[in-house]
């Protein structure tokens, strides 16, 4: 004859619910992360392009120092500044690099020319974002990291220009 056990039921829902919001939690995770991969993603697309306007026909500090400050104005405007642009030293054959930070984890960095291309630029976004339930996995954060590289055509101007609009 056996026994009857009314506490096991207790112990096997206890565990079930327990996976079922930890697979819940994982799967708003990950989409979180790609929905803010996608956001990244078209901020340093923006950025790349509004810099890559900037780019003439020659190379040289002055030039570099336009285009990175241009990509990195071009974000001061989409999101809050909160470091300060520096720009170090380069060549055209090695990149000017720019760095700066952004509220909400968000840095960047703008490598003019990309790969000696005195044409193109490169913006590389880095997002850290927090994990809620990240002290009990050991891991508390993720980063999320989207680079775009823009290039200016010959006698490539502004498709749309507006300075002021009146209805």
């Amino acid at each position: 004859m056996r026994r009857r056990q009314p506490g096991q039921v207790m112990v096997l829902v206890a565990v079930a619910l327990l996976a079922l919001i930890g697979s819940a939690a994982l799967v708003l995770l990950a989409g979180s992360v790609e929905w803010q991969k996608n956001q990244l993603q078209q901020l340093a697309d923006q950025a790349a392009l509004d810099s890559a306007m900037k780019i003439g026909v020659s190379c040289d500090a002055a030039k570099a120092s336009t285009v990175i400050t241009a990509a990195d104005n071009f974000l001061a405007t989409q999101r809050t500044r909160t470091g300060s642009l520096s720009i170090a030293a380069g060549t055209c054959a090695t990149p000017y690099v720019g760095t700066d930070t952004f509220a909400g984890g968000l840095s960047a960095t703008v490598n003019y020319p990309y790969r000696a291309h005195q044409q193109q630029v490169e913006v590389v976004l880095t997002l850290a974002l927090p994990i809620a339930f990240g002290t009990s996995v050991g891991q508390t954060n993720t980063a999320v990291i989207r680079r775009a590289v823009a290039q200016a055509l010959p006698g490539s101007t502004a498709a749309v220009t507006a300075t002021t609009l009146t209805c």
